[in-house]
């Protein structure tokens, strides 16, 4: 009898405890509510291919265009297009929950070719011929949202460099 009643102690014990720890842990949680990121807020994206600590940790802004049924996001970059990929919370960081009008206006434009440059390293400017557009024009690297294209013009530059 006297370890019958030593196990219903013990049990009433561990099960009082193993309440107030999960008490205390619900009080730290944070909860994902489905309004948590409104449709049309601006986000910045964590960079998946940042290869040293050096390079941004974010890119964008992206605009949330819904949210999927799974609990991920689909985003919209700046020049209109949908994101391939729906994106988790945890990748995500909220610049504004309300659309920005810098973000709204379409001041984005797509770059066709780089021609030249001019400048010292580090304050480089392009010569850049713009898709749908006959007019080239001379811009800060800066003011370039993709790298890729610079990066292109620069091995294009060199390939011919060593010929």
């Amino acid at each position: 009898m006297m370890i019958g009643n030593y196990t219903k102690r013990k049990y009433y014990l561990i099960k009082s405890n193993k309440t107030k720890l999960i008490e205390a842990l619900n009080q730290h949680r944070r909860l994902l509510l489905p309004n948590a990121l409104p449709t049309g807020s601006t986000v910045m994206l964590v960079d998946q291919t940042r290869t040293n600590k050096f390079e941004p940790k974010y890119v964008g802004p992206y605009t949330i265009v819904r949210r999927a049924r799974n609990g991920t996001y689909v985003l919209r970059d700046a020049t209109g297009d949908i994101l391939d990929r729906h994106v988790p919370i945890d990748q995500l960081k909220i610049v504004s929950k309300d659309g920005r009008t810098i973000d709204a206006e379409d001041n984005i434009y797509t770059v066709k070719k780089i021609h030249s440059h001019r400048g010292d390293v580090g304050s480089y400017e392009y010569l850049i011929e713009w898709k749908g557009y006959k007019e080239k024009t001379w811009e800060k690297e800066t003011d370039i949202l993709d790298d890729l294209v610079v990066t292109k013009y620069w091995k294009a530059r060199n390939k011919n460099d060593k010929k």
